[in-house]
């Protein structure tokens, strides 16, 4: 600006001075300065302006800088936060995975839970099996060891009349034992009959002997195997068949039955007889025999001359064999013998037992 001033006092005198050039050209070349001068004003109004503009802009650069920057900072602050708002939700998954990781521990826990309730039941269960068991046995105990004349109870299975232990049974066995009377164990002792649904009545191979008159205390069916004897030489019954006897025997009485057949003979005399009966007769103290008749037949000669075809069976007190004659004869009968002989034996008898 100092230099377009300058300018302008030059301008001023070379108007003055330049007379002889043409005022003209002067005032021209005045005008022509001033309107530089003028120029260089607006010029300078314009520098100025601009320059004002460009400090302005530059303040709103340096403002926008400052702003951008703060932005900057600003969204640096923000990813500083969304990095830990980051780990904040690194953080919360890692809470979540233990969170997780307690539900499972907490569905392992209900695991154990229910194996443990179940485990429970199964306790329950064999406690409830275990208090029916024991029920059982002190039933099992009361019917074995209950005391003497005291009735097995309802709850046990005893029907409060005529059921005692064993325990009960055995007592009794043990007073009565030997005595003949009373009660002994394995005895069925009953004001009505007695109905064998099976069938049977099983009694021991050896009697138990009872003197009582109305007391049955021995059973047996056997069939037994006898043989043939003579006084000399031999006599064979035929085998197997024709040396067999069916005996049964109802307390006392002995019933025999069956048929003998001689398979040979050789020189038989005199006497003879059929042994081998598993009973004894019995002995009344008077010489007591039993005495019946045998059929024979296919022998050979005449028996009682021809009367009839029976001999005379005679079985003696103490005795088990059955001695052989003609009837009505005391002889015996060897001289009538022979093979293929039969004799139908069918009587009864009494043992002492």
């Amino acid at each position: 600006m100092r230099k377009y001033s300058s300018l302008s006092s030059d301008a001023v005198a070379i108007d003055r001075e330049l007379d002889t050039t043409g005022y003209d050209t002067v005032k021209l070349v005045a005008d022509n300065l001033t309107a530089l001068t003028n120029i260089d004003d607006n010029l300078a109004e314009i520098l100025d302006s601009e320059a004002n503009a460009a400090e302005a802009l530059a303040s709103q650069i340096a403002c926008a800088a400052d702003l951008a920057l703060t932005n900057a900072d600003v969204i640096l602050t923000g990813l500083d936060v969304d990095f830990t708002n980051a780990d904040v939700i690194l953080t919360g998954l890692d809470v979540d995975a233990t969170n997780i990781n307690v539900v499972l521990t907490g569905l392992n826990v209900n695991a154990t839970n229910a194996d443990l309730a179940a485990t429970a039941q199964d306790v329950i269960d064999c406690a409830a099996e275990v208090a029916n068991a024991a029920t059982e046995v002190t039933y099992s105990e009361e019917w074995a060891n209950k005391a003497e004349d005291s009735l097995i109870s309802a709850a046990a299975g005893g029907n409060e009349v005529d059921e005692y232990s064993a325990k009960h049974w055995s007592a009794k066995a043990e007073d009565f034992a030997g005595a003949g009377t009373g009660v002994h164990l394995g005895d069925i002792s009953v004001a009505g009959d007695i109905n064998a649904d099976g069938g049977r009545i099983k009694f021991p191979a050896t009697a138990n002997s009872s003197t009582d008159v109305n007391t049955l205390d021995d059973y047996s069916e056997e069939l037994v195997t006898v043989t043939f004897g003579t006084n000399t030489g031999t006599v064979t019954l035929a085998n197997p068949i024709g040396r067999r006897l069916s005996v049964t025997k109802i307390g006392r009485l002995v019933h025999v039955v069956g048929i003998l057949t001689i398979d040979s003979i050789s020189s038989p005399t005199d006497v003879c007889w059929i042994e081998g009966l598993p009973y004894t007769n019995a002995d009344d103290g008077n010489s007591s025999k039993t005495v019946f008749p045998i059929h024979v037949r296919d022998y050979t000669g005449t028996i009682n001359g021809g009367y009839n075809d029976f001999i005379r069976g005679e079985l003696a007190g103490n005795s088990s064999s059955i001695r052989l004659n003609e009837r009505g004869y005391s002889d015996g009968i060897s001289a009538f013998l022979v093979a293929g002989m039969q004799f139908s034996v069918n009587f009864c008898y009494y043992t002492n037992d």
